[in-house]
């Protein structure tokens, strides 16, 4: 890389500024007979080029699909977005918003040194060779070095003052070791084929990495560009990290060192599921305890029915009460399942839930997952049974009322329900909202909603995290001592 800065830096040539020029060198090294071609293949490097230079999923998507741009090239396409535009090789000529179909009308800067078309060309030449690879990091690398070889170097060498062809393609392997982490992602390839066997293990992988990763290949706007010590030791750690997980494998008989996860039940859904629960018995008990209160107060004496009143003007303002006060229960129950429920998430801002903190903790360290289909199943199943329970209440509640009004009216003959006989001088609807309770605490029971659902998985085996670099850990590299790790966009920058 170093003799890359060197040899650019020595001479001031003419830069190539026209598109037109880039058009016409790619059609003639790569051999493309029509203009045509060689434009959608410019073009598409631009759309990549913008679409990596914004965190708008409108431009990045679309990009993404139509080019067929897999995952685990992304880095290695950002790191060369990231020269390209902190370098100024390329930059739009105004701030203007545009979509992806208008990409080719839009004025940019081309200031691009000779020195560096090779390595151009070459680039999207390997974006367009899309044969599947088992390893299409190091199929990429490969497509690359080949096209490079190809590529008339020696005006280039010549106007360098380069040794020969042989020495410039040497330079510019070095110039993809660090500033498109050659070495480093195609290490990493190798750790994700040789040491996950799913999809989820690759996936736990990248996450236990992620801070190496993040140092190697940067975001856009993050205008520092790790140097070559820096990839020498980032490809050094990530090595080490493969050697260790192989290592430990080997002293466990060859089990999985992988996260397993178990259920997690936050103290606070335990303290929300019994405070709920709670609420539910005492609107219950309470609309039972009323009415039990009203009759033995209200209760017509000359009637044969302990449920006959005098009072039904009385009777009717009760009812109207209890059933607006069950109606708001049943509200505000809902309202708090699902409050605490869409709280869970990691995403949801500002958490809603007791453990805030500590959650929060372990979702940043990786030790926590979110299952949002088991907790919006959860939260349905809970809501529809107080819901269905409190509906049966008011039922029941409704149904006793007319019972009521049939008993203390002057024809009781509809009504039978009630006696003199010892047995039958009980509050009646004070068993039935009793047995309610009864009933819904057994569904709950039934479908294990306790304890069931479970909307977080904690990690039980984090071996890899302790052997990586969670989000978050600082790394030291060796520029650390003369470059600040802080820093903001260029001014010329696409976005």
């Amino acid at each position: 890389m170093k003799y890359f800065e060197l040899l650019n830096n020595c001479i001031e040539p003419l830069v190539v500024k026209e598109r037109k020029e880039i058009i016409e060198t790619i059609k003639a090294v790569v051999g493309i007979s029509t203009d045509k071609t060689a434009i959608t293949w410019f073009n598409d490097f631009m759309h990549l080029l913008r679409s990596l230079d914004t965190t708008n999923p409108l431009y990045f998507e679309p990009c993404r699909k139509r080019l067929k741009i897999s995952e685990d090239m992304l880095n290695v396409y950002q790191k060369m977005a990231h020269f390209v535009l902190s370098e100024e090789y390329i930059s739009r000529n105004r701030e203007a918003d545009f979509g992806e179909v208008e990409i080719g009308h839009m004025s940019y800067r081309y200031k691009i040194p000779p020195l560096f078309m090779p390595i151009l060309v070459s680039f999207i030449r390997a974006i367009k060779k899309r044969e599947a690879a088992k390893k299409p990091i190091a199929a990429f690398f490969e497509n690359m070095d080949s096209w490079i070889a190809k590529y008339p170097l020696n005006d280039i060498s010549k106007k360098y003052s380069c040794k020969d062809t042989e020495a410039l393609i040497g330079i510019y392997r070095d110039w993809m070791t660090t500033y498109l982490g050659r070495n480093y992602f195609i290490h990493f390839e190798e750790l994700l084929d040789e040491c996950a066997e799913t999809e989820t293990e690759r996936t736990l992988l990248k996450d236990a990495t992620i801070q190496l990763t993040s140092n190697a290949a940067p975001a856009i706007w993050f205008n520092r560009i790790p140097s070559e010590p820096d990839m020498e030791e980032l490809d050094r750690l990530l090595m080490d990290y493969k050697s260790n997980l192989v290592e430990e494998k080997e002293k466990q008989g060859g089990k999985s060192l992988y996260k397993d996860w178990e259920a997690f039940y936050p103290q606070s859904e335990r303290i929300c599921t019994e405070e709920i629960h709670s609420q539910f018995k005492s609107a219950l008990e309470e609309s039972s305890s009323q009415i039990k209160n009203f009759i033995e107060q209200e209760h017509k004496l000359e009637s044969p029915h302990v449920i006959a009143v005098g009072n039904l003007e009385k009777l009717d303002a009760l009812e109207r009460q209890l059933a607006n006060s069950i109606k708001d229960t049943q509200v505000a129950i809902d309202a708090k399942i699902k409050t605490y429920y869409e709280g869970l998430s990691p995403t949801r801002k500002p958490p809603q839930i007791a453990e805030d903190f500590a959650l929060q903790a372990l979702y940043d360290s990786n030790q926590l997952r979110f299952n949002p289909d088991n907790t919006r199943q959860k939260k349905e199943e809970l809501s529809n049974i107080y819901q269905h329970s409190m509906e049966d209440a008011a039922n029941s509640i409704k149904k006793f009322f007319k019972d009521v009004r049939n008993a203390s009216g002057d024809n009781t003959s509809r009504f039978s329900a009630g006696t003199t006989d010892r047995f039958s001088k009980k509050i009646w609807i004070t068993e039935e909202i009793d047995q309610i309770f009864r009933n819904t605490t057994e569904t709950l029971n039934e479908k294990k909603l306790w304890k069931s659902f479970p909307s977080l998985y904690q990690a039980i085996t984090p071996y890899i995290y302790q052997i990586g670099y969670p989000c978050g850990t600082e790394i030291p590299l060796p520029s650390d001592s003369i470059q600040s790790t802080e820093g903001t966009s260029a001014e010329n920058r696409m976005d």
